[in-house]
């Protein structure tokens, strides 16, 4: 899965705050590394004599040699002379395990007073010092893991008077590389720098060990692989430089020189892999390159590897790849360098920030890597000490970026949460349920909605006893919630009668189910509570509604018929009275019947003008889409037994009246909803084709095939005593009649009821 995370976009508004921070880290880094590379000169400067100062001067005065299977002994050394020595301080990595570096160092005249020779090789094993006397040599050993000599590299105490002026040789076997980094200085001085040197060891590795667990933590709670990489490369380096340093085999694990070995040469490997995948998140190469993206995986992998079989060929005595990880750590450098330069065009803000945060620590380990590939170099302190300064100020640069990013995303996060809340209430509010929340003991966490004032729920108080407070002849379903939550059973429309503040019996229906936290586990019951009283009198009132609609229909029917009877009445009332213009009894008779039928029909007249029904919206639209508008207005008044279930194909024709399809859908769901007696599953169903069909189905308990063939005829009712007037239907076949439709029922006893309106071919619904 790509990475791809807000964290990426919040990096990008970082704070100025942050910034001058990384800047103020970097400038302090600077500043250490220019002080190490200026030292000699600023004491030089100064104006003490060589004499007073601590560093006694030994440019010149050693040369290196190097046997390299380790068979030469000091009477062979000396006898060789200057043809075994020259004047190179650094000669590179060790060509074996076995391998004796040799350092021949002429000692200036000195004060009286005890000296320290230290040989700063932290991964030296024995050392051995040759000091000339009359009667031969005097030979001082240091063994690495010796609790006499239990320093993280060689270092021997002699007097001024013994080595003054004297040519000593010094002998070390190391497996690492072979530098001449001789001091001599008063042993008060070299006690006091070593010490500063291991205590600012201590204080780097708590510092990166800190920042390690910090971001550690983050990458595990956020399970971010950006975070985890960095994670990798910080644990990576601090493991290197306590085994590099001598930390490890000395103070921690004495005398565990393998596994100091093996941790400093596979952790250096490790190094590069780790921030190969550092630099593949960070810049987000997936994004705009997938094949590099996929490159750079490969190589971390092949570093991987590469780490093991270094830990391997530690362990088994071989050195083929300590041989060349130089060439293999210069190359991942540049290969990182080269991608943050690619995503210049590509993601230029984090390619920025990429080579501003770890420029220190490129630049160091550069330095740090040319001791290895270009022995001529010289063994510099600068460059074999400053790339632990450099990279811990870039780790703790991207520590710095690592904070305000996550507060960035708190303050964003937070932001948000309050937001869903507010909507969440609003919705609320609005809605004509109320939202309740517990937790797994049945306390309520949550409360909002319209009727919890009128219950008087709280926070904090248990459900079941608040409702039972208020609740009236509910025993059984309130021991039927309090058994849900005991058993964590979900629960729905339990009716409950309560009293609210006015003293008014209402009805609610509470339904709950399990309510999860955002990892999916059961935290305790979520549900809502519902007004079934006001939800009743809305239904009422609809119901009413459809029959007064019904009624006026009925009546404007009646009243045509009405009419068209009149008017031959009036006719042949006229024709029999001029017939009997002599009989003035019945032209008398004939003039009443003449203004009897004239009196109604102004009053069939005054009717029609009352009952007229006229549609609220007279929008004529797609079927398709008038059905759906009529569905979301009958859903809502549905009781919550009933599932309304709809399947609509996207039909241009007909064109329906909006306010004639809401007629016709709320009859035939009416009289479905009395077939499954309010519980129970109702279909919608709009087929397309030659001939569109509507379909209306429930699963109620059918009717007989008389009932059936009857049930659009006016004032048929199978409800006589329910109050069922025998329209619905009758005014749905009107309707049909004008669209130019047809409709049929089928239905089996017991299993139920199936309406379908079947359309002309290109009717319009007119």
């Amino acid at each position: 899965m790509a990475y791809r995370s807000d964290w990426i976009h919040e990096t990008q508004r970082l704070s100025k705050g942050g910034l001058r921070l990384i800047w103020l880290v970097l400038m302090a880094c600077l500043a250490i590394i220019f002080i190490l590379a200026v030292r000699d000169d600023i004491v030089s400067l100064s104006g003490r004599p060589v004499a007073e100062r601590d560093e006694i001067a030994l440019a010149g005065r050693i040369m290196s040699a190097v046997d390299p299977d380790g068979s030469f002994g000091l009477q062979d050394i000396v006898e060789q002379g200057d043809s075994f020595f020259g004047d190179v301080a650094n000669r590179g990595v060790s060509p074996a395990p076995t391998a004796a570096f040799w350092l021949r160092i002429e000692v200036p005249p000195l004060d009286p007073g005890e000296y320290g020779i230290s040989l700063e090789l932290t991964r030296a094993r024995d050392t051995d010092l040759f000091i000339p006397r009359i009667d031969g040599y005097r030979q001082l050993q240091w063994r690495r893991g010796d609790w006499a000599s239990l320093t993280r590299y060689p270092i021997f105490a002699v007097e001024g008077e013994e080595i003054a002026g004297k040519t000593l040789y010094l002998r070390t076997v190391t497996g690492s590389s072979m530098r001449a980094m001789l001091h001599l200085r008063p042993l008060q001085a070299l006690i006091g720098d070593y010490s500063m040197e291991s205590v600012t060891l201590g204080i780097l590795s708590g510092v990166l060990l800190g920042l390690a667990v910090y971001i550690g933590v983050m990458a595990v709670t956020l399970r971010d692989r950006l975070f985890g990489s960095l994670v990798g490369v910080i644990v990576a380096f601090t493991c290197y430089m306590l085994a590099d340093r001598g930390i490890l085999d000395t103070h921690i694990l004495p005398g565990a020189e393998t596994v100091a070995r093996l941790v400093s040469l596979s952790a250096t490997i490790l190094i590069y892999a780790a921030l190969l995948t550092f630099t593949r998140y960070w810049l987000d190469v997936r994004s705009w390159s997938k094949g590099l993206d996929r490159a750079l995986n490969i190589a971390a992998i092949g570093f991987g590897l590469l780490a093991a079989e270094t830990a391997r060929e530690t362990l088994v005595g071989e050195q083929f790849v300590r041989l060349f990880s130089a060439f293999a750590g210069m190359l991942a450098l540049v290969i990182c360098l080269a991608v943050a330069v690619v995503a210049l065009w590509r993601a230029r803000t984090r390619a920025i920030l990429f080579l501003l945060g770890w420029s220190p620590a490129i630049a160091t380990a550069f330095l740090r890597l040319a001791l290895d590939l270009f022995p001529g170099v010289g063994a510099s302190v600068l460059f074999a000490n400053s790339l632990y300064v450099g990279a811990t100020a870039s780790l703790l640069c991207y520590g710095v970026l690592v904070s305000d990013s996550l507060q960035h995303r708190e303050r964003r996060l937070r932001q948000r949460a309050e937001l869903m809340e507010t909507r969440f209430r609003n919705f609320a509010d609005s809605a004509a349920d109320s939202f309740w929340e517990t937790t797994a003991q049945g306390d309520i966490t949550y409360l909002e909605g319209p009727q919890i004032a009128d219950l008087s729920l709280e926070v904090g108080q248990p459900l079941v006893p608040s409702l039972a407070a208020v609740a009236r002849h509910s025993d059984s379903a309130l021991a039927r919630v309090r058994r849900c939550l005991e058993e964590g059973e979900p629960f729905r429309d339990v009716a409950l009668a309560v009293l609210d503040h006015d003293g008014k019996s209402r009805e609610v229906l509470i339904s709950g189910t399990f309510a999860r936290d955002p990892r999916g586990r059961v935290s305790g019951f979520a549900g809502t509570l519902v007004d079934a009283t006001e939800r009743d009198a809305h239904l009422q009132q609809s119901a009413r509604r459809e029959k007064m609609a019904a009624l006026g229909q009925l009546a404007a029917y009646v009243a045509h018929e009405i009419n068209n009877l009149l008017h031959p009445i009036m006719s042949f009332s006229r024709q029999a009275r001029r017939r009997a213009q002599d009989d003035h009894e019945t032209v008398r008779l004939m003039d009443t019947v003449i203004e009897l039928s004239q009196d109604m029909r102004d009053m069939v007249a005054s009717l029609r003008s009352t009952t007229a029904v006229e549609h609220q919206d007279t929008t004529r639209l797609p079927i398709s889409t008038a059905l759906r508008r009529s569905l979301d207005t009958v859903r809502p008044i549905l009781p919550p037994r009933i599932a309304l279930k709809a399947d609509i194909a996207e039909l241009e024709c007909p064109e329906i009246h909006t306010g004639e399809m809401l007629q016709v859908l709320t009859n035939l769901v009416a009289n479905a909803m009395r077939a499954i007696d309010n519980e129970g599953v109702i279909e919608v169903i709009l087929e397309g084709g030659i001939t569109p069909r509507l379909v209306v189905r429930d699963n109620g308990s059918g009717m007989s095939d008389d009932v059936a063939s009857r049930a659009f005829e006016p004032f048929f009712t199978t409800r006589p005593q329910s109050g069922g007037t025998g329209l619905g239907l009758s005014v749905v076949a009107g309707l049909l009649k004008s669209w130019g439709a047809t409709a049929r029922i089928e239905s089996v006893s017991g299993q139920g009821t199936s309406v379908v309106i079947a359309f002309a071919q290109g009717g319009t619904g007119s």
